[in-house]
């Protein structure tokens, strides 16, 4: 709520320059709304948004140029696509298949890790299409929570949202109670859905069309077309499923 309120009371003060660092991660939907509707009046007006943030679907929907930085540094700076592109290239090539999270003692509830592994149980961020994958997210819960879920997004390297899955998905009536603790849930998605290309995905945990307790990004991972096309009446399918 105070970074809410921080928001509100920025956004209204008509600044020359406005400083978003990862507002959007807190808020349900409408809030998020509001706020990209803000922020395209401020820039709309004249005025300068700098907005920081790791979701890059948000990120390219938003701005117009980028910059890259890393430890402090600035790597690329330009077009935004261009700089999208070259920000998950360097998370590509870092091979990362799993992310830790500093504890916080002082949230509602908070991400650990996430990992992302095989049909066969290994860690890694490249799969083969015809493949399952699964994805294992670790969380501490520090009070009592009810009817809170675990949301899992799938997005295009581009932003485009392909996929939302749920820990409640297929009309399942658990009540969902958390009591003080640490988790773990495991999303698993069968192989012949994805088609080759770079993806990403966040991971939300909050009530259902409501408040978001936490939202993460994730890394990107990759899906590769191992299969044979020769003796294939149909060839290989165009399109991202």
């Amino acid at each position: 709520m105070y970074v809410r309120l921080a928001f509100a009371v920025a956004a209204n003060l008509v600044p020359e320059i406005l400083i978003v660092d990862e507002v959007l991660a807190v808020g349900d939907a409408q809030f998020q709304k509001k706020c990209l509707g803000k922020m395209g009046e401020v820039a709309s007006a004249g005025r300068t948004v700098l907005f920081v943030s790791h979701n890059m679907s948000l990120i390219a929907q938003l701005c117009n140029r980028g910059i890259l930085l890393n430890s402090g540094q600035v790597v690329k700076m330009g077009p935004v696509g261009d700089v999208v592109d070259a920000y998950l290239k360097t998370v590509s090539e870092e091979n990362i298949s799993e992310v830790v999270f500093p504890e916080r003692p002082d949230a509602v509830v908070g991400f650990t890790r996430f990992s992302m592994s095989n049909a066969r149980g290994e860690q890694t961020r490249v799969f083969s299409n015809s493949e399952g994958f699964t994805f294992e997210i670790e969380y501490i819960v520090n009070q009592t929570l009810s009817d809170d879920h675990i949301y899992l997004l799938i997005e295009r390297a581009d932003g485009l949202l392909i996929i939302k899955a749920a820990d409640d998905d297929y009309g399942q009536t658990i009540d969902h109670v958390r009591k003080p603790g640490r988790y773990k849930t495991r999303i698993q998605f069968p192989g012949n859905i994805l088609n080759e290309g770079l993806y990403q995905f966040r991971v939300v945990f909050g009530k259902r069309r409501g408040f978001h307790h936490e939202e993460r990004a994730g890394f990107s991972f990759e899906i590769e077309d191992w299969n044979d096309y020769t003796n294939s009446s149909f060839g290989k399918r165009n399109g991202v499923c």
